[in-house]
Formats: C-alpha cells, structure tokens, sequence
C-alpha cells in the first residue's frame, strides 16, 4: 500500500515513567459507541509505545500522564477497533502542564478536533483544517477497503478480478487525494513557522517524493523548505531523516567494502566495526517496538556463543539515544549492543535499511556478504550456514552405470536453504538430491510447473520422493529435509542447466549448476 507510513499500526510495547509534572488528554465523542476502547500511544522517532488505554463511558475518555522530562512529548491516539476506525492516529503535542482537549463526531479519528496549549499542537491543527475534507474522504476509503481485500481473498476467478479493479480504484483516489494535502501542507509550510509538528509534515512531504514517482515533480519545492531551515533543526533526528530521504546516501551493495562509522556502547565509549576485522560480523539493526527483532534475540545469544571464536554479533539500535537506553533495560543483550544515535539515518541508511529487523553480514575481510530483511526460527542459522560450513569441492565420477556429480558448482540461486547435494545422471532420468534448510515448522512446496534449462531447451519435472509436487510441505523441527526431484535425462554433453520453479513472482531458482567439472581438472 503507498504511503504507508500515514497508517501508524505500532507493535506494542510498555513504558513506565516516574510522577513530576502531568499532562490531561480529555475526549468528549458523540457518533462513537462507548465501550470502544482508546488506546495513547508515546512516538520516539520512528517508534511508538503503549501508555494508556482508556474506556469510552458516556461519550468521554481521560488519560493522566507523568513526565520527567519537561520536553514536548508527541502521542498518538488510536482506536483499537479497526472494523469501524480507519487504522490512522491522531497526532497530539504536549509538554508537562498542558491540558488538551479532544472533540470528535464521528468515528474519523484524524480529523476530530484538538485543542492544545502548545505551538506544535496549533500547528498540526492548522495543517489537518487545510486539507480536512482531503482527510476525511481519505479516512471513509482506508474503512471501505479492509472489507474489500478480505472479501478479494475469499473470491476466485472473474469476481476476484473485479473486486481487485475495485480495490486499485479506490487506492488511486486515495493516493491523489493524498498528494493534494502534500501540496496543501507544502504551501502552508511556506507561512508557518518552523517547529516540531512543522517538521513532521516535512518529513512526510520528503517520505512523499522518495516512495511516489508521482509527486516527485515537487522535490524543489520539498527541497527549498528543507534548506530554508537553521541548522539546529537540519542537525535533528527528523532533519537529518529529511535530508537523507530528499538525498540518499550511498547504499553499500554485496562485494563492497562494509560502511563504518562512530559507534557507541552504553558507557559512552567510541567504536567501529573494523576493529572486529578478521571475524565475521553479524550486524542487527532493531528496536523494541519491533516484536521480530525481540523474537530473533535468543538466536543470535545462541549464535554468538556457537561461533565466539569467529563471529561478532553488533546490535544496533535504530531509536533514539534514551529510546536506546530504555530498550537496553527492558532487553539487556549479552553481545555487542551499540548505537551510533542517529536513528534510521547514520549507519542503517548505508545499509539501505528501510524496515527492521535488518540484518547485515560482514566477512572477515571487510566485505559486506550480504543484506536482508526480516526474520524466523532458525533463519540466522541458515543464513550463516554457507559461511561456516564451506561448500566441498565438486566431483565427478562414474558408479553402476550412471554419472554422478557431488556438490556441483552454481553461479546465482536467490533461496539460501535450497542445496543440491548431488546429481545422479542416466539414460532415463537426471534426479536431483536436495538438502532443505528452512524454518522449522514451516511450510515449503516445490511447483509442479518446475523445470530444468539447458541449450534453451525446458525439461519439466516429472515427479519426487521424499515430499509431494504442489503440496505444501511442512519442515521437520530440525529445519532440514532431504528429497529428490526427478526430471528427464539431459543431453550427454551437456554441461550446465539452471533450475527454476517457472516465472511466478517470487519462484525458487538456481543457475549456472555445472555438470562437468572446468577444464583441467579431474
């Protein structure tokens, strides 16, 4: 979905702070039943977390709040029923004294009216009354379109079809109204004095021109609002966010030397990630927020105790520095646990970090070996399998009439668990012994479209052993399954073929896998 970063579904978390001074959100609704529960969310960066839920009884809602900080705060306030709310968060300023208050009269969350003692928050008022009939319609969509796509899932053939024309109509309205308030806010900016709701919306204006080709004409008009600014605001986490989306840095790819930079531990102490040269380094971008980053942190206490002697796990927190502090209390890590305070905007952009948890591996040369995104049981593993268990070298050899290739080479495969252990070749089929590596649990399934290519010609699978074509296939709790795939025999003097489930997004391949070992060798 475009622009997702307008719909805030924050995986929850819970913070704690001590009494000085308190904030008052009061919420008088009508057109919303009570009993529906509200939910305060307390935004750091880009990470939100729980505070406080609250009951609707006779049209009101109440959160007391205590901050120790004195500084403004940013919230957002949900409705936790998606069936009749649009999955948006109403944007609410405060600092330790304020009392806001809230009105609303209809289930419309992001527009209802707020009144707040703050700069900020009568900034933010400003920008929704700019664009309110944009964000209302924008909000009756986003409600009509969860129904749809449910119901899309449930249709086959034609009227599948047609509920997803449907659907796509509805998106692109949304994303055009979506661009009108852009060009709204960007003309507001332009009289509105700059603050942190000010900047908010620039940073949605910069999100804008890199995720939508279509509003990519207004990137000097984006641009110059980014530049007008002092240099306090340009040197904050939202400026530097700004700076980075309007101008991307350069993303390291797989091959180059890794990105380095100023890391810090808890105690303030200065480091880099080329002082673990000569071990692999495992890097860990995460955030409490994220509830796969905190899934993957027994696998990677496991893995950095497995292979001390030549790996180092670096987590690097992608919050802010109290965001940081605070995670390393709720979640203390027995590895490295640094940060280099610059958010999703220091380190993490070099690596084209764009969602968490993102993992990067480093070899001990230097080299970034590769970069990927997500996470499940036992992934890592797999993950870092080709790099302590080298592959053997390949052999050919002749037994009982048929030739057989051990560990053949293969140039580019894009599933990492998928590993042809050998080929057994004779005159009435060519069969494929495979090692699976997967998540245990999971399912896998291997197409019966799936065939071999060699010489431009397609060899089609002809059946298997050990798991059924087509069927889904659930992995052992070891995550290791062995089966062969068995196909036509291949031409006698061929000498490499490429695997491949057929052309469906997102089908298992393998290419260049030899046959014959290079000339020379025996």
């Amino acid at each position: 979905m475009k622009k997702g970063w307008i719909i805030t579904l924050w995986v929850i978390g819970i913070l704690t702070s001590c009494a000085r001074d308190g904030i008052r959100i009061e919420g008088t609704l009508t057109g919303v039943p009570d009993s529906t529960v509200m939910v305060l969310f307390k935004l750091e960066g880009n990470v939100g977390s729980t505070i406080g839920k609250d009951t609707l009884m006779n049209g009101r809602f109440e959160f007391e709040l205590k901050e120790e900080t004195g500084e403004l705060c940013r919230y957002q306030l949900m409705a936790e029923d998606f069936n009749r709310f649009p999955p948006m968060g109403l944007n609410v300023w405060a600092r330790p004294g304020d009392v806001i208050r809230v009105e609303g009269s209809d289930p419309l969350i992001y527009t209802w009216k707020v009144e707040g003692e703050s700069p900020e928050q009568r900034t933010q008022q400003r920008f929704i009354e700019a664009s309110r009939s944009e964000w209302e319609e924008i909000q009756r969509i986003l409600l009509q379109i969860e129904p749809l796509n449910e119901e899309a899932n449930r249709l086959e053939g034609e009227a599948r079809e047609k509920m997803i024309v449907r659907i796509d109509s509805m998106e692109k309205r949304r994303n055009a109204l979506e661009d009108k308030v852009n060009v709204n806010n960007i003309r507001l900016m332009k009289e509105e004095e700059v603050n942190e709701a000010w900047l908010e919306e620039l940073y949605g204006l910069a999100m804008s021109i890199k995720y939508d080709p279509e509003f990519a004409d207004h990137k000097d008009e984006v641009q110059a609002l980014y530049d007008g600014l002092d240099e306090r605001w340009k040197r904050s986490g939202r400026g530097m966010s700004v700076k980075n989306m309007l101008n991307p840095p350069e993303v390291v790819e797989v091959g180059e030397p890794a990105a380095d930079g100023d890391l810090y531990d808890l105690d303030g102490n200065l480091h880099r990630l080329s002082e673990l040269r000569g071990k692999y380094v495992l890097i860990d971008f995460w955030s409490r927020g994220c509830g796969p980053c905190i899934a993957a942190q027994p696998e990677l206490k496991e893995l950095s105790e497995l292979y001390a002697d030549s790996l180092a796990v670096v987590s690097l927190s992608v919050e802010t520095e109290s965001g940081w502090k605070t995670s390393a209390k709720e979640h203390p890590l027995s590895w490295y646990n640094w940060s280099d305070k610059m958010g999703m905007d220091g380190i993490a952009a070099c690596y084209g970090v764009r969602g968490i948890p993102h993992f990067a591996l480093i070899g001990p040369d230097g080299i970034l070996r590769d970069s990927w995104f997500g996470y499940g049981p036992s992934s890592l593993k797999i993950k870092l399998r080709k790099a302590f268990e080298p592959k053997p070298a390949m052999s050919v050899e002749k037994r009982n009439g048929m030739t057989v290739i051990t560990n053949p080479d293969q140039e580019e495969t894009n599933v990492d668990g998928f590993t042809i252990r050998s080929i057994e070749r004779t005159a009435t089929a060519t069969r494929l012994n495979v090692r699976m590596y997967y998540t245990p649990e999971y399912w896998i399934m291997i197409s019966k479209d799936t065939y071999l290519l060699s010489d431009e010609k397609e060899y089609k699978i002809k059946g298997a052993e050990g798991l059924p074509l087509g069927e889904r296939f659930f992995m052992p709790k070891s995550g290791e399954a062995d089966f062969t795939l068995i196909f036509p025999p291949l031409p006698d003097d061929a000498f490499s073929f490429d695997f491949t489930e057929g052309d469906a997004p997102g089908a298992w391949y393998v290419k260049g896998v030899r046959l014959t070992l290079p000339d020379g060798e025996n």
